[in-house]
């Protein structure tokens, strides 16, 4: 008798923790549904509701695999491909919804830590994919048409970076890391705490000497690169204050015909910058959650590039009688300001 009461006693133990352990999993599958769900829809959806595809991209994982930037994350993913534009810039193509020719518009809207950071003018975004994944907790991808929710520009896909500063992460880390043509980066997080004030900040700084020669001509392609970006962010109760600052130059030796062959002459670059500064606060009125947020931002876009090369059309305005020294040369300057209110 007493060892059959001891029996059903371990048996009801077992029972016990396997339940609980059930449970448990279920409560994190339900958490990581809900996450999903809320960037496709903002609210808890079951994921068999939801209006789309969406994808989370673990940072920590794609990083361990080698994987160093945002546009080579995006471009691991089915149905998304990454590419160089005429003018030499990243584009983001959505397999079955975008003209991969289509240069004037990604149509896709990019958020940093909730914050849409395209161009107001032609909805471009490239100057954000090279963001380096050490900075990064995860990528929410959702592909298809969401303008209704994320306003102008989400025609093909909302493509959400959550950084670690963003996420409120508390890691400190310091990295480097050294290449060919003088390529050197280096990158921090840190957080800290004052009081009733928390405080998470993060920078990184990269560059390259890269030129190479182009056979058969005296000129070669200009590759230089020079990025940097640094990230704030304090807590305090319901504030909070969110800013950051991302400038890059590159050296452009792309065209519209696709000739490698710069204009010595004309300086050939894309220079980007990018400003943003956004106050909130939270707090909850009986069963309701309260949130106002107030933001800026200012974007400065200068992209300079050939059309054609000297070469090509001497011959063509030599029949009609006009001299040309000088190739055809196209530079886009864009400047804006934004504010915003919720």
């Amino acid at each position: 008798m007493y060892r059959s009461v001891f029996l059903h006693s371990v048996l009801l133990s077992m029972l016990c923790l396997t339940y609980a352990d059930d449970v448990d999993s279920s409560n994190q599958l339900d958490s990581l549904l809900e996450s999903m769900s809320e960037l496709a829809t903002k609210k808890s959806l079951n994921v068999d509701y939801l209006p789309s595809v969406v994808t989370v991209i673990d940072a920590c994982t794609y990083r361990d695999a080698g994987i160093q930037t945002i546009a080579e994350a995006l471009d691991m993913l089915p149905g998304i491909q990454m590419q160089l534009s005429p003018m030499g810039y990243t584009m983001t193509t959505v397999r079955g919804l975008k003209n991969p020719n289509a240069y004037l518009s990604d149509k896709i809207k990019i958020l940093i830590d909730g914050v849409a950071i395209n161009n107001e003018v032609l909805g471009s975004n490239h100057f954000y994919m090279d963001f380096p994944m050490q900075l990064v907790e995860r990528i929410e991808v959702l592909r298809g048409p969401n303008s209704t929710l994320y306003g102008a520009g989400a025609f093909y896909g909302t493509v959400n970076v959550i950084t670690k500063l963003g996420n409120n992460n508390k890691e400190n880390q310091l990295f480097a890391g050294f290449g060919s043509y003088q390529y050197r980066t280096t990158g921090v997080n840190f957080n800290t705490a004052s009081g009733d004030w928390k405080l998470f900040a993060d920078g990184y700084y990269k560059q390259n000497n890269k030129s190479l020669p182009v056979k058969g001509k005296n000129q070669g392609t200009e590759e230089e690169m020079k990025d940097f970006s640094v990230g704030f962010k304090a807590i305090n109760g319901g504030f909070e204050f969110l800013t950051r600052l991302k400038q890059s130059t590159y050296g452009n030796f792309y065209s519209f015909e696709g000739e490698t062959n710069p204009i010595p002459e004309k300086e050939q670059d894309h220079y980007n910058s990018y400003f943003f500064s956004q106050l909130s606060y939270k707090t909850a009125l009986d069963d309701y959650r309260l949130e106002t947020k107030a933001s800026f931002s200012h974007r400065v876009s200068d992209i300079k590039a050939n059309v054609k090369s000297v070469n090509q059309e001497i011959g063509s305005f030599s029949t009609v009688g006009i001299t040309i020294n000088d190739g055809f040369f196209t530079h886009e300057k864009l400047a804006e300001e934004n504010f915003e209110a919720e």
